[in-house]
């Protein structure tokens, strides 16, 4: 696949009384289903820090695969779904068009995927992730701070596998809300250690990135931890 996938977002925290049968299902047939409609990758995390509990993360070819009829069909035909979808709280599912991205891994988009091996170009163990709003006057304004200094010394650091900028589509789910601010941006990381790196903090502290801190609203960063695939 040429293009760059789109990043379609789940989050979501689990009643306890369903949180067994529910990692079951996700890991499997939810999976499972999803690859067979054409759904490119799937790969879900669990937070270390931040809300929600649970992410799953998927690479889709554009917003409008979860517009077909197959989607449509498949979702409302999943019994096990539907029965657990009570014990699915503080849901939030969004679409992001990846606007910068730097060391991402080579596209692994194979047909005939099997939900034991539902990897893309996130492969990640970790991974770290911070929605926000920007009040920038033009969004070029974050991407090329992104470009020019932020990704390139926040992947000098311990651990720092890749980075991305993603930014919410206008065509979203058609029928689970997104309650996320309009960006996300997305660090693939091998260990832990990264956020000990001082060249986190540096990257953080110069003039330029206090102007883009200044103009960040409703933040939320997460640090979550892969669990499927395995």
């Amino acid at each position: 696949m040429n293009q760059t996938p789109y990043i379609y977002t789940v989050r979501f925290d689990l009643d306890t009384a369903i949180e067994v049968e529910a990692n079951q299902w996700a890991n499997t047939s939810h999976i499972q289903d999803l690859l067979d409609i054409g759904i490119l990758s799937a790969v879900r995390y669990k937070s270390i820090k931040g809300i929600q509990d649970y992410l799953h993360i998927y690479e889709i070819p554009d917003p409008e695969t979860l517009h077909t009829k197959i989607y449509a069909e498949t979702r409302n035909h999943d019994e096990t779904g539907a029965k657990l979808r009570h014990g699915f709280t503080n849901h939030s599912a969004s679409v992001y068009k990846q606007v910068l991205t730097n060391g991402i891994a080579e596209n692994h988009h194979e047909q005939n995927k099997v939900s034991k091996d539902s990897w893309g170009s996130i492969r990640s163990p970790f991974l770290i992730t911070l929605r926000m709003d920007v009040a920038l006057p033009e969004s070029k304004d974050l991407i090329l701070w992104n470009k020019i200094e932020h990704f390139p010394k926040i992947l000098d650091a311990k651990g720092a596998i890749s980075a991305r900028l993603c930014i919410k589509t206008e065509k979203q789910h058609p029928t689970s809300n997104s309650r996320d601010p309009e960006w996300i941006a997305i660090y693939e990381i091998n260990n832990l250690d990264f956020m000990k790196d001082p060249k986190v903090a540096e990257a953080n502290s110069t003039e330029w990135a206090s102007k883009i801190h200044e103009a960040t609203k409703q933040s939320n960063l997460n640090i979550l931890e892969r669990i499927h695939p395995k």
